[in-house]
């Protein structure tokens, strides 16, 4: 008598074809209230049923007896249960069976350099996709990831369609960035340590192009540059204990016309000892650490204030550790800053930023934002042209256009919802929005 299970598990949003290369058990019995041909499998069998990781076998695909091939098998799930069991009477040859996964995601170790994109890129991914993969490099390595095309339902929240990369094996470590957006221009993003763990979800509705990204392995180093709108960054090793004598630098640059707000959420930085040695995080206001300095501080309390913004597109932060005691380090979120002054020439364009927190990490908070938009040639006009929006009502949320160089200047435009406005012509040389 044998009772075995096998369950095959398959990164999440992937599914499985079974196919029988050979079947030969014990007959059933045939029945004639069932259909012609089947069998009722209550001696020896196999039955094959799906389930996901957190559940248990929840629909039954089939059981099979006798010695027919059974048809091709095709999960809807990306969990699947093989059960065979057999009597103490007939014994036959057994059965062999082949599986392959088809569907999005998946797990690579030790590949240096690789590719994925969204189901069906270019051409439109699917509704209500959930798709994991899983990139493990060698220790002494990091994880380069760069986002060639991203192209998802637009919408600020990111609460719908998105993609999603962790600095480590799955979603309990830091988010290293979040995309719901559209951009052609490439997006590079590096890990710290030698995992990243990427999710895409799509809701039930509205879907985009998707998108394409490649990878490869980078020498491990603390710090990196960092391109996305907005991300999170953290000291070397973090949530465990920096190593003695780091120095890291990591270097943010936004879209032009845009400026950086970073935040800290976590501080753990050795203080100032008797010998005049230290650990410190330093900000700079700029791509250098001869930019004006934002921010300088060590200790186990969060700074104050916590948040510093650029006046610029970049950002760079420093963390110097000394050789003696080291601690758990930082944690920082980035986003992109709310409002600008402008300087325009040509074509460009700007987007509202994200304001994040530790406890909802992109979760929006309360903004009140203004872009001064001013042309260089005073004779010239500006056109505004709105491609994408998504407010609540008016009496909550609005973006508001005024003709002028501030708030005092004429209102021509109030929007709100999801309709976009018409296209806006200033009657001096500025706009502020």
């Amino acid at each position: 008598m044998l009772n075995c299970m096998w369950v095959l598990m398959a990164p999440q949003g992937s599914k499985y074809n079974i196919t029988f290369a050979h079947f030969d058990l014990e007959d059933g019995i045939i029945q004639h209230e069932l259909s012609v041909g089947q069998r009722d499998c209550r001696y020896d069998y196999i039955e094959i049923s799906e389930g996901t990781k957190n559940q248990t076998p929840s629909n039954i695909l089939g059981r099979f007896c006798g010695n027919e091939l059974p048809p091709t098998l095709h999960s809807q799930l990306d969990q699947v249960y093989i059960h065979f069991v057999t009597d103490h009477m007939i014994e036959r040859s057994g059965f062999h069976l082949e599986w392959a996964i088809s569907g999005c995601g998946g797990i690579y170790r030790n590949r240096p350099e690789g590719n994925f994109s969204s189901p069906n890129y270019p051409n439109g991914y699917p509704t209500e996709m959930e798709c994991e993969w899983d990139i493990i490099a060698p220790l002494d390595k990091s994880v380069e990831i760069t986002i060639e095309e991203i192209h998802m339902e637009d919408v600020g929240s990111c609460d719908f369609d998105y993609l999603i990369i962790y600095g480590g094996r799955d979603e309990t470590y830091p988010v290293l960035s979040k995309f719901c957006h559209r951009q052609t221009s490439p997006i590079v993003i590096t890990t710290t340590g030698n995992h990243a763990f990427i999710v895409f979800r799509s809701d039930h509705s509205i879907s985009g192009r998707g998108f394409r990204a490649t990878w490869k392995f980078v020498d491990s180093k603390c710090g990196g540059e960092y391109t996305a709108p907005f991300g999170q960054i953290h000291s070397h090793n973090y949530p465990q204990n920096y190593d003695h004598n780091d120095d890291c630098q990591w270097l943010i640059k936004v879209p032009s016309n845009h400026l950086i707000n970073l935040t800290f959420v976590d501080f753990d930085i050795e203080e100032s000892n008797m010998h005049g040695l230290t650990d410190f995080v330093n900000v700079y206001d700029g791509d250098s650490t001869s930019a004006p300095l934002l921010m300088s501080h060590n200790g186990n309390s969060l700074p104050s204030p916590a948040t510093v913004v650029s006046t610029g597109n970049t950002m760079l932060i420093r963390h110097k550790a000394d050789g003696s005691v080291s601690a758990k380090g930082f944690l920082a979120q980035y986003s992109l800053a709310c409002g600008a002054r402008i300087s325009a020439k040509g074509t460009g364009t700007f987007q509202m930023g994200e304001l994040v927190r530790a406890s909802s990490p992109w979760t929006p908070t309360s903004n009140n934002c203004t872009w001064y938009i001013i042309a260089e040639d005073p004779a010239d006009k500006i056109m505004l042209s709105f491609t994408s929006l998504d407010l609540s009502s008016c009496s909550i949320n609005y973006v508001e256009v005024h003709d002028g160089d501030d708030t005092n200047a004429t209102v021509i435009s109030r929007a709100c919802g999801t309709k976009l406005p018409k296209p806006l012509q200033s009657s001096g040389s500025a706009l502020t929005v």
